[in-house]
């Protein structure tokens, strides 16, 4: 638990120097309207993560990374001294009272101790940790989707947990980076709650901030894993937030709305389920052509968007051969590297299908009344109801936005639509509900935002607390398990069987499909290897596939059919 601490206040010092550096530069006036904490902080991280994929590009992502990043970060601390850096640090807080602060330091005490386990999550020992240490060992590998298909996946948090594993520091792996997100969230989120003080009235934001603190809880058990799942779906909720909370304000700022978008653009990075929400970009742009700001607003929107995205595109064409995988139609490249497109075919179908609890590809064409009972039945009965609850939210807030938008009200109605959407793309491409509790939460909160805001139904406050207390108490069963006081949890240990390829070795699992950290570099499937060739002298140069299985059809597994 204590390293745990130390690594997140290593990783909150460049962050919110950083960040607000930023945010200084992207909007120059009064900056207390606007921008926050947690912005300057949202900021940092996005632009951490950009630094940690560029990085990544030209070599390993190690301690010559974080020294760069030191000099980076004193170069912003000098910018940041000279623009009100000392007057903006602080945390604001509604009205400081008991229940907040006995909440904020069990939160607080909480996250750092589930963030101090042992990763348990699955997919983090089948592809999470080996590929950190890719990141961590070689920086971006070409082809090295072909060796482990779902390093294709490339979502951007695997360089910013790099980043910060620190394992040059303290000869381990660490993985924080995911509680550190949630404990920031969980701060902002109880701190500015107004369930929490006398301050009048109640947003629709606050229950927004509810929905994402019971997500914190639920997700509890993800946070000591390098999950990609979890900063990006925190991020989700983040930004439905703020844009309750700028509507709320009455704040048409250009420059901090396409802030949100640049913010999105990051989300996508993440996790590419996040692109619905990309819809958001319309309404900077109405503002930009609202406020005749072409030059400044559009310049910004555009050069944000492609700074985020730029860096994420190159590694992922130099780890699958595609723009962005696993969508093969999206074809540019002609690489030797290239991973085969039945590959991408085959994993597509089969997220849709695990997502649809099936877990056979050949049920991908299973309509809807087919495989919706079995999904249904797959989910845990508290993960159902929230669901039901989403769905009505879905009906009254397509209602409501009819109504609003009969008054011209555009900008909240486009709000509560890319929630609907959001919601909807979750559920119609891969249904896991661990990726959709947060949209269906998101919604819920709506739904009981627009109810309190146009009925004054004031035993909906009461009821919050009642939800908001208890979801904070299931943190006790800390007391059930084992604690890690001084060192982070490591990765979980897997036996394992040494393989060859062109004099390299590959270990592969003795059992199962998952391999965790420590043995580097591994496939969880040995067939994989019998396709695959280095494409030059040692492991740094990449794979691909060998010339005589190009034009087979191969899955991922290394199946041919």
């Amino acid at each position: 638990m204590i390293s745990v601490v130390l690594s997140w206040f290593i990783i909150f010092l460049p962050t919110y120097i950083i960040g607000y550096g930023v945010g200084h530069a992207i909007n120059k006036s009064d900056q207390s309207r606007y921008w926050s904490t947690d912005l300057y902080i949202a900021i940092g991280l996005c632009f951490l993560t950009v630094y940690a994929q560029v990085f990544s590009l030209l070599y390993k992502v190690g301690i010559l990374a974080c020294l760069v990043l030191s000099i980076i970060t004193f170069l912003f601390l000098v910018y940041d001294l000279k623009h009100g850096f000392i007057a903006a640090l602080r945390f604001k807080i509604g009205a400081i009272n008991i229940i907040i602060l006995g909440l904020l330091f069990w939160g607080t005490i909480a996250t750092v101790y589930y963030t101090s386990l042992s990763p348990e999550h699955y997919d983090t020992a089948l592809y999470h940790a080996q590929a950190i240490r890719w990141v961590e060992e070689y920086g971006v590998v070409k082809g090295l989707g072909n060796l482990h298909f779902r390093f294709a996946y490339n979502s951007a948090f695997i360089p910013l947990q790099a980043l910060f594993s620190l394992k040059w520091l303290v000869n381990q792996s660490m993985h924080t980076v995911n509680g550190f997100a949630a404990c920031g969230m969980l701060w902002y989120a109880i701190g500015t709650n107004r369930f929490l003080t006398k301050q009048k009235p109640i947003q629709t934001s606050d229950f927004l901030k509810l929905a994402v603190i019971i997500y914190i809880v639920m997700n509890r058990s993800m946070l000591s894993s390098p999950s990609t799942d979890t900063m990006a779906l925190l991020l989700v909720g983040y930004i439905f937030i703020k844009c309750m909370e700028f509507i709320e304000n009455g704040i048409q700022d250009t420059k901090v709305w396409i802030t949100l978008v640049i913010l999105v653009a990051w989300g996508v990075t993440l996790k590419l389920s996040v692109a619905p929400m990309a819809m958001l970009v319309l309404y900077p742009i109405w503002l930009i052509y609202k406020n005749r700001k072409w030059l400044s607003g559009g310049g910004l929107l555009i050069d944000g968007i492609l700074t985020v995205s730029l860096p994420w595109m190159i590694r992922s064409v130099m780890i699958s051969g595609y723009l962005i995988y696993p969508y093969s139609v999206i074809d540019l490249f002609r690489v030797d590297w290239k991973m085969p497109e039945a590959v991408l075919n085959y994993d597509k179908i089969e997220i849709m299908v695990w997502g649809r609890a099936l877990k056979d590809t050949s049920l991908y064409n299973m309509k809807l009344w087919e495989w919706f009972p079995i999904w249904f039945r797959s989910n845990s009965t508290i993960n159902n109801l929230i669901f039901i609850t989403a769905w009505i939210s879905v009906i009254g807030l397509t209602i409501y936005i009819i109504k609003m938008l009969k008054s011209h009200k555009w900008n909240e109605s486009f709000i509560y639509f890319s929630a609907i959407i959001s919601f909807g793309f979750w559920f119609g491409t891969a249904p896991l509900m661990r990726y959709g509790l947060i949209y269906s939460l998101i919604l819920i909160a709506f739904i009981m935002g627009i109810c309190n805001k146009r009925y004054m139904m004031k035993w909906l406050r009461g009821f919050s607390l009642f939800i908001m207390i208890p979801v904070m108490v299931l943190y006790l069963d800390i007391f059930n398990v084992n604690y890690y006081w001084k060192r982070q949890g490591d990765y979980e240990w897997k036996d394992n069987i040494e393989k060859q390829i062109d004099g390299e070795s590959i270990w592969i699992p003795e059992d199962g499909d998952r391999i965790g950290y420590a043995v580097f570099p591994s496939t969880p499937y040995s067939k994989i290897l019998e396709v695959l060739e280095l494409r030059g002298i040692d492991l740094k140069d990449g794979f691909r596939i060998k010339e005589k299985y190009k034009s087979r059809l191969l899955d991922g597994y290394g199946d041919i059919e």
